[in-house]
């Protein structure tokens, strides 16, 4: 789980989401749930890649799902991390809509056979009567 969790942060500093800069803006990512799956025995000594696709997002990216592999050099599947999340406001400390520019970064992300449409994290207020 930690090297998907590492996959996940470096892809987000590498298109200028770092910490820091999450700090900047005031926001990160909070997680709902993380689902770990072994498949195969990884030694000390192997080496591993792990992806990222993305299996799930709602329309204003409010709330994601992300899916890791975790493959042996031999090309087996070693095991999966399925996590679910969305992005927090740490001052308001709700849950909000990503800035336009990272909602891109999600956009460009390759996608899960099975990606679905997620609803919304954003409580939509009530017309008032």
């Amino acid at each position: 789980a930690e090297y998907a969790v590492d996959v996940r942060n470096r892809s987000l500093a590498d298109h200028g989401f770092s910490y820091a800069r999450f700090q900047e803006l005031g926001f990160g990512p909070v997680l709902f749930s993380e689902e770990l799956r072994y498949l195969r025995e990884v030694r000390l000594e192997d080496t591993i890649t792990v992806t990222a696709r993305l299996a799930g997002m709602a329309p204003d990216a409010s709330r994601w799902r992300i899916h890791h592999d975790v493959f042996k050099t031999n090309g087996e599947r070693a095991a999966t991390v399925r996590v679910e999340g969305a992005w927090f406001d740490l001052e308001s400390r709700k849950l909000i809509a990503p800035p336009p520019e990272l909602l891109e970064v999600f956009l460009r992300m390759l996608r899960t056979e099975d990606y679905e449409e997620l609803p919304s994290v954003i409580k939509q207020k009530s017309p008032a009567a």
